[in-house]
């Protein structure tokens, strides 16, 4: 019998702290104004000549336009685009301000945004960044993917799985996430716009295919034995689960009653960003799609974690099976 390991290693994230001489007060002071919303500290400071394209240094990268963009700021998103805001400039891991509207269900930035020329089908050149179209499906925004799909958003446009990295080359469309996440009316708008399913997929070690349907009920099967969750957790602290094996995994982090769920291709790696705590995860696999197995608890404390499951006999596996 095949049993499995899970290897975890810890990883440091590297953060650079600047001086705060070395930035522009104004342009400075301007970004933190934007973030919360303080339109007239806003207008004061591009007035005093704020550079509105300044980008914070730090490993965010973001600028004015983004913060306002992503905390729902309409307001002073039009007064930053007024002054020479860049719509299209991305943050370090490949946000754009269009990406962040679009995540965070801020439909009327979104519709600024579009009427100041953002592109709607850029993809990140960071290793986190997205086309607006394939954030908007998550929480179900509807008439942000309309809005989206009206300015010519490329409906069957693919990209590498969210969250994807090395070993693996798994691809999804906006329609996949709609249908993963059961917003049966994005689906429906997307299909009316001409979104197409994907064509059958190999099976990683057996040589067979496997519809893209099949593909999403058999994650839906294995994501069922795993604890529902109340909330989404969102943070900066990289946990990455690497499966080179040729099954696939769905993992499940919990904190309580929040957390996150990700699917680990076989021969492939996944991730999800999440804060600072104490945390279980769980394992469902898919050549033993009825078993649930949990692994050691871990703890973030602005690190990362790396989680391996690897292939081995006899030892101590730090991994139990409890149903």
């Amino acid at each position: 019998m095949r049993k499995v390991l899970v290897l975890i290693t810890l990883f440091a994230v590297s953060v650079s702290f600047i001086s705060c001489a070395s930035v522009p007060t104004n342009s400075k002071l301007l970004l933190d104004a934007s973030r919360r919303g303080d339109i007239q500290t806003v207008k004061s400071l591009i007035a005093k000549g704020a550079d509105v394209n300044h980008k914070k240094r730090s490993h965010v990268g973001e600028t004015a336009l983004h913060v306002a963009s992503e905390n729902g700021h309409t307001n002073i998103v039009k007064a930053l685009l007024a002054n020479g805001a860049d719509v299209n400039q991305q943050t370090n891991g490949g946000w754009t301000a269009l990406a962040k509207a679009s995540d965070n269900g801020h439909t009327d930035i979104v519709k600024v945004l579009l009427s100041n020329g953002a592109d709607v089908n850029v993809i990140g050149l960071g290793d986190t960044g997205l086309p607006a179209l394939f954030l908007a499906p998550m929480e179900g925004h509807y008439d942000i993917v309309k809005a989206l799909l009206e300015k010519g958003a490329d409906v069957n446009a693919k990209v590498r799985q969210i969250n994807i990295s090395g070993g693996g080359s798994s691809t999804v469309t906006a329609l996949d996430i709609a249908t993963k996440k059961g917003h049966e009316g994005i689906v429906q708008l997307l299909k009316k716009a001409g979104a197409k399913e994907y064509e059958a997929r190999s099976v990683p070690g057996t040589g067979a295919t496997i519809s893209p349907a099949t593909l999403q009920r058999g994650i839906q099967r294995m994501e069922s034995l795993l604890s529902p969750f109340q909330s989404a957790l969102k943070g900066r602290n990289e946990v990455r689960v690497k499966n080179p094996n040729d099954f696939s995994v769905v993992a499940g982090v919990r904190k309580g009653n929040a957390g996150m769920n990700l699917h680990v291709p076989a021969n492939g790696t996944a991730s999800v960003f999440l804060p600072d705590g104490k945390y279980n995860i769980f394992f469902v696999y898919s050549n033993k799609p009825d078993a649930l197995f949990q692994g050691d608890s871990f703890t973030l404390n602005h690190n990362g974690v790396e989680i391996q499951i690897v292939k081995a006999v006899g030892g101590n596996y730090g991994i139990r099976r409890v149903r």
